[in-house]
Parts: C-alpha cells; structure tokens; sequence
C-alpha cells in the first residue's frame, strides 16, 4: 500500500483515551481487501498513550490531527472532513471494527448507476453481549433499502459513509448535538432529495457493553436537548413521514423521562398521542413511563423519610 494522491475513501476515526481500542479499528482498516483509503484519526485531547500509538503509525496512509482538550465527536469528525481527499468519507468510532470485506462492499455500492450520496451498514456485536443479532428493516428483505421506514431503525455512524462533496454541499456534522448527530447529517440529506441506502449485512463489529464513547452518552438531559433540536430541525421533513415522526417522538419523551423534566415528558407524550391517538404503542409507552416516574418519586420520598 503506498500514498494516493487522490483515494476512493478517506476513513475519519476520533479517539479519545482508548488507544487499545483504537488499535483494533485501526488495524481493520489496514485489514481492508480495498486499499484505496486514507485514514485520519482525530486525538481529541487524549491524556493516554493514543499520542505515541499514532506516531508510530506510517505517515504516507495515516494523517492525525491532535486537539488539546476535547472538542467532542461532531467537532471532530468535522476536522477530518476538512482534511479529506477520498471521494467518498467513511466514519468509524474507535472502539468498532469494519470487517475485512467493507470498504469493498461500499466502493460497489456507490460505483453503481443509482448509487447513493450516503449509505450505511448493519453490525454484529462482540464483548458483553457476543453474536448480537443485526437489526433488520421489517418492510423489506432487500439486500439495499432506500425507503423512509429505513430510517427508523438507524445507527448511522455504524459504517456511515457519504461522498465528500455532497458533504461540502449539506454540511458536516452539528457540534451543538451531544448525539443523534449522524441522524441529524442523515435526515439533511434526505430532507434535500439525496439517495441514501442501508445495506442489509453486518460490515462493522461493535464492541458491545457500557464503556463511555465519544459517540454515546447516559447524560440523559444533554440526550433530551439533541433530540429536540433534531425534531424541530427536521419538523417539516417529519411530518411527511407520519411513522418517523411518531419514532423519535416517542425516544425524545424517554429521554425526558429519563433525565427527571417530567413536564417536558408529558408534553412530549400529549403532541405524540395527538399525532397518533388510536396507537397502541404510544399509550403502552405512557403507561411504562409515568409507571416508572411514580416508582422514582415513591423511592425518592422512602429514602427521605429514612
């Protein structure tokens, strides 16, 4: 493998303080069957090892970019969309893996007549919860689904991957969303008649179990605030899509609910219920919630009284 001046993929990792993990990710892109890739791996103000590791990395396949202190996943990533020269960026969180074959799968994917602007695979868990099962889009048993309902059930940044000038075009990542980011840069493309596809196969090996992630959070009220501005954003793309809307409407009065702001939860749950009131689902899902906050606050009182 040697440097190219202009690869077919540039693959962006950001990595903070888990240079064993990242070590993994790292080598299953040197792993790839297709070797025309960059990586870019982005050191967001790591205190660990990670420095040393990318150092030693070769120069003519790998370029770092170093951030002092944290910046978060969405700022960089966003660093690396800059510093990208692939025609096609793919995202990969440093504690996954693409299995040998993805790259491959992808370039075939979007070298066809219709390819898509952006496209994304399924996983396979290892670690606390080995041979998980992919998830699979219920409406369709075709090896690629461009549909809305598609969109539902996404974990994008599991192999996300978007050609790096429609990126130019509809922007990057928004680094005010603590997560739901790449759902946000999802629904952007969707939302301006871009193609988009989901592959129907595992491509990426997601470490299974609750390390912390740059990609993933449990602070639910920072949870909350990136759902709500992930609705209000996309409001008029949601509202043509009735099932969607009732999908993240339903997670971002979880994440209310989670996060203690009960009223907001209600609220939340009262606009879904008027959006679907004949919905099964949606009064199961009050019923559970409010369940759950009325345990909470009968603990909360036994442990005062105590």
């Amino acid at each position: 493998m040697t440097a190219q001046s202009s690869p077919l993929f540039s693959v962006i990792i950001p990595t903070h303080n888990r240079c064993d993990y990242l070590r993994g990710a790292v080598a299953s892109v040197f792993g790839q069957t297709l070797s025309s890739w960059e990586l870019i791996i982005i050191d967001d103000g790591s205190v660990d090892t990670t420095s040393a590791y990318v150092a030693e990395l070769p120069a003519d396949r790998v370029t770092s970019i170093r951030h002092e202190h944290p910046q978060g996943v969405s700022r960089a990533r966003n660093a690396g969309i800059a510093r990208a020269r692939g025609h096609i960026v793919a995202f990969l969180d440093d504690d996954d893996e693409y299995v040998p074959e993805f790259l491959a799968i992808m370039a075939d994917l979007f070298s066809g007549p219709t390819g898509p602007d952006i496209a994304w695979g399924e996983s396979a868990g290892w670690g606390a919860v080995p041979n998980r099962e992919p998830w699979h889009n219920p409406v369709s048993q075709d090896l690629v689904v461009c549909s809305p309902p598609s969109l539902a059930g996404i974990s994008a940044s599991l192999g996300l991957c978007a050609r790096r000038a429609v990126l130019a075009v509809e922007g990057g990542f928004d680094e005010y969303m603590a997560v739901s980011e790449d759902i946000d840069l999802l629904f952007r493309f969707a939302s301006a008649g871009r193609i988009y596809a989901h592959v129907r196969r595992p491509l990426v090996r997601v470490r299974a179990g609750n390390h912390p992630s740059l990609s993933r959070s449990r602070d639910y009220a920072k949870i909350a605030d990136s759902e709500a501005r992930l609705i209000t954003k996309h409001s008029a793309f949601l509202r043509r899509l009735p099932d969607l809307r009732t999908h993240y409407l339903g997670s971002l009065a979880g994440a209310y609910y989670r996060a203690g702001r009960w009223r907001e939860a209600r609220a939340t749950m009262s606009e879904l219920l008027r959006h679907r009131p004949l919905s099964p689902r949606s009064w199961e899902r009050l019923l559970r919630f409010e369940s759950r906050r009325a345990w909470r606050q009968l603990c909360g009182k036994i442990s005062q009284a105590s």
